[in-house]
């Protein structure tokens, strides 16, 4: 977490991630309406290394760019209609899973534990918004889109985690462990 730098500072970094996000977003597979993508790899991180406050900025910033057409979505899409189509619950749920990362990582006695343990509960926040915001435009039942929206992808979202937790790791170690006091 950055809290303790300079709000310029901070907003700096808010900028630097919502491009991660962004990049991350356009690595992407479509398996049907929705994308695999690196966008929740990209979420954890940012809310571990910025935590929640900033975290959410930075999700927001992201989330508004791709809704005035800006391509930063998954396949690089953009516009308002992607947000109200049927993948816009998990846009949505990032600010969520962001958010609940970013407080437990936020957290003085934070371990890897706390990261993953945060990291299933912002996923399950944003799988079950995407869910049920598929269900609803796609006029599926809530079983349906369980079985197209969440199960296919539990697999890579577990390998996202172990990869989130190892690069967190590594940035903390290296860069962040410089600037923050302990």
């Amino acid at each position: 977490m950055v809290s303790n730098l300079s709000k310029t500072y901070n907003y700096a970094l808010c900028a630097l991630f919502t491009a991660f996000i962004a990049i991350c977003s356009q690595i992407a597979i479509h398996i049907g309406d929705i994308p695999i993508s690196l966008s929740m790899l990209a979420i954890y991180i940012t809310g571990m290394v910025l935590g929640a406050k900033y975290g959410v900025i930075s999700v927001i910033v992201y989330i508004l760019l791709g809704a005035v057409g800006i391509p930063v979505f998954a396949g690089g899409k953009g516009g308002a209609a992607v947000i109200l189509g049927p993948t816009g619950g998990f846009i949505i749920g990032y600010i969520f899973c962001v958010m609940i990362v970013g407080w437990f990582n936020g957290k003085k006695e934070k371990n890897k534990i706390y990261s993953v343990i945060s990291m299933i509960l912002g996923l399950i926040s944003c799988y079950v918004l995407g869910m049920g915001w598929y269900s609803i435009i796609s006029e599926v039942p809530i079983k349906l889109a369980l079985k197209y929206c969440v199960i296919p992808f539990i697999p890579g979202d577990i390998i996202k985690i172990i990869i989130a937790v190892i690069v967190y790791d590594i940035i903390h170690k290296r860069v962040l462990g410089r600037f923050i006091n302990h």
